[in-house]
């Protein structure tokens, strides 16, 4: 192999890479768009939505776009002075390989014997795998988008679906629905009408009256009619009947049910409770009016000895037995005092005697202290005063003081205002004049006393607080 021709050998090797390299890129960037198309159509059901097979779309359109992307990339590499241009920027070798191939083929020089000589030299030494990579950055950007798409399509795979048993002749046989009784039928439609009947009279609604009024009907039209339509005017009527009760319908009926069966059950229970409590409170009423052996009715002796007061019986008309217990009942009746209630029996509310309210400024400040003590327990009954002499009781605490509640609005718990108007007297409370510390008048200065506030006067916050909690005892 002479000089020209060992180059255009190199050449045309680094070109093969090159192009084995466009190709591989092109072909794994393709597969991973490919990849994203069937994820995203599996993921949205594109299929279904546009009417069209996605796959083989996919799969058609990935391999013309890889067509194409082969004869581009044919193309372009298709001259050797490209890829020789394209080595020797890599390499640095100042365009000996592209002015090499251009003069191979022209007369024999000496200097393009040199340059042949030295490019062919320089052109044995290149290492392919540098001069032209199988695999680069868009190679590994490629392999990892396949790599993750197809990773999302195996994710996204609907499970296997197990294999059809074989058919059997229980499993070719069609179920049949449970079917209920006609005469069930019948009967829960009688027995809501009834219901409805019922409530409509005890709550006046006309509302359910038509709807009882139509399931009579219909309990007559229902033996001629088929099942099916039976059950759906009753469940028709049924939905009516929910709407004439609104929002307080019975025990039987619940919201929502859609199955006659569960109607049926919860009527018949509930009219199982209805006669249940019914017979319950029969049999209360005849444990309460017994009659003896002889058919009269048994009466307590309390019921005798009332009877024989008001001189509807005799006692000589009883038998012995009765007529000692009703004598004994009569005996302590007449015990008792006026309108006391004897054993088993009851006695008539009485009015309370009315009690004589007097304000609370006309009370002694210490009976208001000592209320609830000892023997005094009503308010003016305590005896122990806060001066020795009457006379400072009489010029501090005045029965003529008016006291005024104040009209301001208060809050639960709070004290009511308690406003005690001013008064202006002509006389006053001398000082102590004497050892025997009695108090006494002077008629020449004018002293005026103005209103103190509730805490001030024990009394008054007593029985004028309006309080949250029972005032203690001693305030």
């Amino acid at each position: 192999m002479n000089t020209s021709a060992g180059i255009r050998h190199a050449v045309a090797a680094l070109r093969r890479r090159q192009r084995l390299r466009i190709l591989l890129d092109g072909a794994l960037f393709i597969a991973a768009l490919v990849s994203l198309t069937l994820l995203l159509a599996r993921t949205f059901d594109l299929e279904s939505r546009i009417g069209l097979p996605v796959v083989p779309l996919a799969l058609g359109a990935g391999i013309a776009v890889f067509l194409i992307h082969a004869a581009i990339a044919l193309a372009v590499t298709r001259a050797l002075g490209t890829t020789a241009r394209r080595t020797e920027q890599k390499f640095g070798l100042q365009e000996r390989l592209s002015t090499a191939l251009e003069v191979s083929e022209g007369a024999s020089e000496p200097v393009r014997e040199a340059l042949l000589s030295d490019t062919s030299v320089r052109a044995a030494r290149l290492d392919r795998r540098a001069a032209a990579p199988l695999a680069g950055p868009s190679t590994a950007l490629a392999a990892g988008l396949l790599v993750l798409f197809s990773a999302g399509l195996l994710v996204t795979a609907p499970a296997p679906r197990p294999a059809p048993l074989p058919a059997t002749a229980e499993a070719e046989a069609p179920a049949e629905p449970d079917a209920e009784p006609t005469d069930t039928l019948l009967e829960d439609i009688a027995r809501m009408a009834d219901l409805l009947a019922r409530d409509a009279e005890t709550r006046e609604e006309s509302y359910l009256e038509a709807v009882s009024n139509a399931l009579r009907e219909l309990a007559e039209e229902a033996p001629g009619l088929d099942r099916e339509e039976a059950l759906e005017r009753f469940m028709a009527l049924a939905e009516h009947a929910a709407l004439g009760y609104g929002d307080t319908p019975p025990e039987w009926m619940e919201p929502g049910q859609s199955n006659m069966g569960e109607i049926g059950q919860r009527m018949a229970a509930f009219e199982a409770a209805e006669t249940a409590r019914a017979a319950a409170a029969e049999a209360r009423q005849a444990q309460a009016m017994m009659d003896d052996e002889y058919g009269a009715p048994i009466l307590s002796s309390d019921a005798l000895a009332d009877i024989i007061r008001q001189g509807l019986l005799e006692p000589a008309q009883l038998d012995p037995a009765m007529a000692d217990a009703a004598g004994q009942a009569q005996g302590m009746a007449e015990t008792l005092p006026d309108g006391a209630p004897m054993s088993g029996g009851s006695s008539q509310p009485e009015p309370m005697e009315e009690q004589l309210m007097r304000p609370g400024s006309a009370m002694p400040m210490g009976a208001a202290m000592e209320s609830g003590r000892g023997d005094s327990r009503i308010a003016g009954g305590g005896s122990q005063d806060l001066a020795e002499s009457s006379e400072y009781m009489r010029a501090e605490f005045a029965e003529s003081e008016e006291i005024v509640i104040s009209a301001a609005e208060t809050e639960p718990g709070s004290r009511i205002r308690i406003q005690i108007a001013p008064e202006t007297s002509a006389s006053a409370v001398a000082d102590d004049a004497g050892p025997s510390r009695d108090w006494r008048r002077q008629a020449d200065t004018a002293v005026t006393r103005h209103a103190v506030t509730p805490d001030a006067r024990p009394v008054i916050a007593r029985y004028f607080a309006r309080s949250a909690t029972p005032p203690t005892t001693g305030r």
